[in-house]
């Protein structure tokens, strides 16, 4: 179609951690709002609690998406163990800010979350992993350029995507989000959720940007 749709009053949440679950629907619905005040205090707290975990050195934000890219995700139940280890990531990004364990369901689970300084704020990065494995990674902004770039979207930009565009080109038509959130459905198929929050909308200034296997499937404002 020409247009993408739009549609109006509700939209997925994508800004927290999604809940484990083995229903594919259930995990985009439980996906919890999480402000960026909270993610900075999260961040900092496990910081100031440890104070042999240093902020790295101020990096591009290109720099740090080109990292985040390198994370591999393997389904959270399958047997094949393909996504990116442990041991990967932190190779990738340093010494995490902060690390939490946990056991549900007779498997581990670990959370990994590395605070990036960019030259206009810093980047939030999470990875969970399932055993020694990737299964679902997101990528938070706090630039002030990121924000100022938003706050100009309208309904001129948004027009300019059409079926079948990927992240690249939602990209280059609406610059970089808030957030990514990148998770597997429970057929493998890659999900993705960019959220821009500022945005310059007639209906909503939340704009939420779905993409299923790197292809554009909704849009949804609030």
């Amino acid at each position: 179609m020409s247009d993408p749709t739009v549609a109006n009053g509700s939209r997925t949440e994508v800004r927290g951690k999604i809940s484990r679950s083995s229903s594919a629907s259930a995990k985009s619905e439980t996906a919890t709002s999480s402000s960026a005040s909270s993610v900075t205090e999260t961040v900092e707290s496990s910081t100031s609690h440890n104070e042999s975990t240093a902020v790295t050195s101020s990096v591009e934000i290109s720099a740090a998406f080109n990292n985040y890219d390198r994370i591999t995700l393997n389904p959270e139940t399958a047997e094949r163990q393909s996504g990116t280890t442990l041991d990967a990531a932190q190779s990738f990004f340093g010494k995490p800010a902060s690390s939490t364990q946990s056991h549900d369901g007779g498997g581990d689970y670990r959370d990994l979350t590395w605070r990036i300084t960019t030259p206009g704020g810093f980047a939030v990065v999470s990875v969970s992993f399932a055993g020694q494995h990737a299964y679902q990674k997101s990528i938070s902004l706090f630039d002030s350029a990121v924000l100022a770039n938003i706050s100009k979207i309208n309904e001129q930009s948004v027009w300019k995507l059409k079926d079948g565009d990927d992240r690249s080109q939602v990209m280059t038509a609406l610059g970089l989000p808030n957030s990514v959130l990148d998770t597997l459905r429970d057929d493998a198929t890659p999900q993705t959720f960019l959220n821009y929050t500022g945005v310059n909308l007639e209906n909503g200034h939340d704009l939420t940007v779905t993409l299923l296997d790197n292809q554009i499937s909704k849009m949804t404002t609030k």
